[in-house]
């Protein structure tokens, strides 16, 4: 009788590391496609705002959907809660400055950038 029971026991443990391995495998050619994607820009979202104030982009009042569309036209796609603490931060050091008009932030270069 006990024979029988190891026998089972061995038996659900292969099956058992079986689907494991299969897993693995799975998780692995994952990782493999993952890493073959195009590598992120190297550009901070500082850093990008910082050029398109300097292409003076910021000469008229831009809102966040209005910063949000023209990154993703240059290649660089962010999202909005991406977007406001690196803003915030260029109008506290004096780069932007920010108005709100119907509820909505518009961001404009300061009169030093220009």
């Amino acid at each position: 009788m006990k024979d029988a029971e190891a026998r089972v026991a061995i038996r659900k443990l292969r099956r058992r590391v079986g689907r494991l391995e299969r897993r693995v495998l799975r998780l692995e050619a994952g990782a493999a496609l993952r890493r073959r994607r195009k590598p992120r820009s190297s550009k901070s979202t500082m850093a990008v705002l910082t050029r398109l104030l300097q292409q003076a982009y910021f000469t008229s009042p831009r809102t966040l959907g209005d910063i949000q569309r023209k990154l993703a036209a240059i290649g660089h796609h962010r999202i909005r809660t991406s977007l406001t603490n690196p803003l915030h931060r260029a109008a506290k050091t004096g780069l932007l400055q920010r108005e709100k008009v119907s509820g909505e932030w518009r961001y404009t270069g300061s009169v030093e950038t220009r």
